[in-house]
């Protein structure tokens, strides 16, 4: 899976578990969500719990939650929390190789921004996994994309 592309404000999604494309629609303007998760230790902890909880519900909905656990560290060695949305939330599934890293932008834009990608991931133990990862500015728009990527790769667990 590579970028999305905008034509109209329709939006193909190419799924990298079932290549099966989604088509969303929206609109012109979109409603940002956890804007200021940049402006403090507090806000940006309320976007950790926002991105944590929409991972576990959506992977809970698809019924393969047992198999995801937590996979980065959100803080430096000291303990300093990184506060730069990279990741937001992360998970791997161990079983599956597979991995999911959420990455929240600052919103600077009107309109959706999201991309998501496959990315090869090396582990501690010297083997790999698969992680997607999704991208975004966090809107009502894109957490509609990033639910339905991670439906997909809960969904291709089975």
């Amino acid at each position: 899976m590579k970028n999305l592309k905008d034509s109209a404000n329709t939006f193909s999604v190419r799924t990298p578990f079932h290549r099966q494309d989604l088509i969303l629609i929206f609109r012109e303007m979109v409603e940002h969500l956890h804007q200021t998760f940049l402006s403090s230790h507090a806000n940006y902890e309320a976007a950790v719990d926002f991105g944590k909880s929409l991972c576990l519900q959506t992977l809970r909905s698809t019924g393969e939650i047992a198999l995801w656990k937590p996979c980065r560290s959100f803080s430096f060695a000291d303990g300093t929390p990184f506060l730069d949305g990279n990741p937001i939330y992360s998970l791997r599934c161990d079983s599956l190789r597979r991995g999911l890293r959420i990455i929240q932008f600052a919103p600077t834009h009107h309109d959706v921004q999201i991309d998501a990608w496959i990315e090869v991931q090396d582990c501690e133990h010297g083997d790999s996994i698969d992680e997607l990862v999704i991208a975004c500015e966090l809107s009502a728009e894109s957490l509609a994309i990033a639910r339905r990527l991670i439906e997909q790769i809960g969904a291709s667990c089975h």
